[in-house]
């Protein structure tokens, strides 16, 4: 247990987040040599109960005879920057499939073995060090906007959602004693808004903002079981979501996608290191463009993935993030 602070609360910018793979046991071992991740925010918690509030005892009080906890399960948030060292990690975890090599860059495929990408996560929320312990990644999003006239290049960040499902917290945890080192190589740099660049139909389109998601359908299983006994998904969804000018070109490229599908990519170049997101073909949730005001009217992109030929193909993603 870290030295309490009880005279002032403890702050978030004192906070340090590990995460630490591997095929387990759970509790996992955290060291020197585990992962250390730079965070905006995160939500990660456990949630938890009681039962026996519905029983008639010929009073209005409630009991506390006959009260008894819940099932347990671990649910949250970590907010994070998309860098291309980070995408090399979370992204697989977030596909459930292989990863492979192409010249000096790693190319990771969809799949299904979400056992093999289950990890354990440390948070050191200065007055407690929580474990959390087999997660997994049920949602992964990637999301940014052009900042525009404002003078906020936070905005322009592409930001990375990590929805994670786990088993189990240990609030007790203990910290390892030879920390990981803080990630300082410039793989770890984040890519912003003006670093990517929008394919359809092998066309390049503008695009003020875009928001990608890796949806695996997690849902927990609890048997004869306080805490989750099993994971499953039930479908995989992956849309990518645009809001671009108004154009006439833009119209006709989103009105045709409706009824048949188009090739369509997206890219994030910085330096040496750049991501590709190759989406083989995609649908168009077309809608009408609206007017919201005297300005500008936007046209937007509503995209879902489909796999050809009974492959898993929906989505493949080229990752090279040498400096």
């Amino acid at each position: 247990m870290p030295t309490c602070i009880d005279t002032c609360s403890a702050q978030g910018a004192f906070t340090k987040l590990l995460a630490q793979g591997g095929a387990g046991p759970a509790p996992r071992t955290f060291n020197g040599s585990s992962e250390r991740w730079p965070f905006f925010s995160e939500s990660v918690e456990l949630k938890t109960g009681f039962g026996g509030r519905k029983r008639i005892t010929g009073s209005i009080s409630l009991a506390s005879e006959g009260v008894r906890t819940g099932k347990r399960l671990v649910v949250g948030n970590l907010i994070m920057e998309a860098s291309p060292k980070a995408l090399h990690t979370w992204l697989p975890r977030a596909m459930w499939g292989t990863v492979g090599t192409a010249g000096g860059a790693s190319t990771y495929a969809l799949g299904t073995a979400q056992s093999s990408n289950v990890f354990d996560l440390m948070i050191h929320r200065e007055n407690g060090v929580f474990q959390y312990t087999d997660c997994r990644v049920a949602r992964l999003i990637l999301q940014s906007q052009s900042s525009g006239d404002t003078e906020d290049p936070d905005k322009e960040l592409v930001e990375m959602i990590v929805q994670i499902m786990g088993v189990d917290e240990n609030e007790d945890a203990t910290y390892p004693g030879s920390e990981p080192a803080f990630p300082t190589n410039a793989g770890y740099t984040p890519y912003i808004h003006p670093d990517g660049v929008f394919g359809f139909n092998s066309t390049a389109r503008n695009y003020s903002r875009f928001r990608l998601t890796i949806d695996n359908m997690l849902s927990p299983k609890f048997y004869n079981s306080l805490t989750p006994n099993c994971f499953r998904s039930q479908s995989r969804e992956i849309t990518l979501e645009l809001s671009s000018p108004f154009l006439c070109g833009n119209l006709t490229a989103g009105k045709s996608a409706l009824n048949t599908g188009v090739a369509a990519t997206l890219t994030f170049t910085y330096g040496t290191m750049s991501t590709l997101f190759d989406f083989p073909l995609v649908r168009n949730e077309y809608q009408t463009p609206t007017v919201g005001g005297k300005g500008e009217i936007p046209f937007d992109f509503k995209l879902r993935a489909f796999s050809t030929s009974g492959s898993m193909n929906e989505m493949s993603v080229t990752n090279d993030h040498t400096p």
